[in-house]
């Protein structure tokens, strides 16, 4: 059963679905040796891949190669680029975050911070500010490069059970919305900038344990790590459609990231090397 709440949805903005799997052109899969943890889009060239074992590889699209990686202090998990030539990655066991500089086909460690909580995911809303979910307590919060806190949400501040296990988070190309995958929740949860809770959307028969989580144009991508498939969420009418699935070799998908340049969504499978690339026609 489909369930959306919040304020009324606006006038969609354009034709929904717009978009199914037919729309989509399969690539030759990048097979990479790493225990993938999220992808981040460097440049149509370049892009990240973050390795649970301790691991940050800058992975060239034409060869399919690492042309550099470096080693960060603790298993990586979600990632976000803050600018051009600037990563942040998010350290899972010790409660920080580790930042990356990319220059040309090179990465460099730079600092490490401290976070407020046990960090899942990671997102920028500015090269100054940031938002990372957390868990145990379930959360989420502003925070700014440092790692102080501005403001933070969670389930006693909105007075009820919105989050279970926040996982993955994307900030809309405007910077006004946030989008949380909660993977226990088997829901994605719409703030604003200023985390305040807008809507919440979920379709237990089409999504399942939400992981990555991106945006394409004005709607949102959702990897169903439960339902083995891409899912394409209308923010605005709430509508939802599976626009990959396990027939396009969607497998437990647990990262994604899709390039405006080249039009390539990139998709990486829970405990799979290969990452999946489709390019939208």
């Amino acid at each position: 059963m489909f369930h959306f709440s919040g304020a009324p949805a606006a006038a969609p903005t354009s034709k929904f679905p717009g978009i199914s799997s037919a729309d989509f052109e399969q690539l030759q899969p990048i097979r990479i040796s790493a225990s993938i943890s999220d992808l981040a889009i460097v440049s149509m060239n370049y892009f990240l891949v973050s390795d649970y074992r301790k691991l940050v590889h800058l992975v060239e699209v034409q060869i399919g190669y690492d042309k550099s990686r470096v080693i960060v202090p603790s298993n990586a998990g979600s990632m976000c680029m803050i600018s051009a030539n600037c990563a942040a990655v998010a350290l899972v066991n010790d409660q920080a975050l580790q930042y990356i500089t990319i220059n040309d086909d090179k990465l460099t460690l730079g600092e490490t911070v401290c976070v407020n909580g046990n960090i899942r995911g990671i997102s920028a809303i500015s090269d100054a500010q940031l938002v990372v979910s957390y868990v145990e307590p379930p959360a989420v919060e502003l925070i700014n490069q440092q790692g102080y806190p501005i403001k933070k949400v969670d389930n006693k501040s909105v007075g009820k059970e919105i989050f279970m296990h926040p996982l993955f988070l994307t900030v809309s190309s405007d910077k006004c919305y946030i989008f949380v995958s909660d993977y226990d929740g088997h829901t994605v949860i719409m703030l604003t900038q200023n985390l305040q809770l807008l809507k919440s959307f979920s379709d237990i028969t089409l999504l399942k344990s939400p992981r990555g989580i991106t945006t394409l144009n004005d709607k949102v991508l959702i990897c169903g790590g439960g339902s083995d498939n891409i899912v394409l969420l209308d923010p605005s009418s709430g509508q939802m459609s599976a626009i990959l699935e396990a027939k396009d070799g969607v497998d437990r998908p647990l990262a994604l990231a899709f390039c405006n340049e080249t039009k390539t969504l990139y998709v990486s499978n829970c405990n799979k090397s290969d990452i999946l690339r489709f390019r939208l026609q």
